[in-house]
């Protein structure tokens, strides 16, 4: 087992909920959508090297840096461009911003 937990939700239930935001946006074109969108995975563990290696196994998959923020905390964040480009260029799509 690892030292570091990614205490996770309902897998299911939170990919549900964002599927359903998209359908709503799509049949609400008035409805305004923020320039970014931001998101958070909080890394609990004891020490941190747990710490650097529980935000290496997020930030990997989206072939993110880690970061060393100060006092045994890491960060990975995305480029300029956004989250958008990243999961795009991570997960496959098409080119330009939308």
């Amino acid at each position: 087992m690892s030292d570091y937990v990614i205490r996770s939700g309902d897998r299911a239930a939170f990919l549900a909920g964002l599927r359903e935001l998209i359908d709503f946006l799509t049949a609400n074109p008035a409805v305004l959508v923020p320039r970014s969108a931001s998101v958070a995975v909080v890394v609990d563990a004891p020490g941190s090297d747990a710490r650097r290696v529980g935000v290496a196994s997020v930030a990997a998959p989206l072939g993110l840096p880690v970061q060393d923020i100060g006092r045994g905390y890491f960060s990975a964040k995305t480029r300029p461009e956004g989250i958008s480009a990243v999961m795009r260029q991570a997960f496959g799509g098409g080119g330009g911003r939308r």
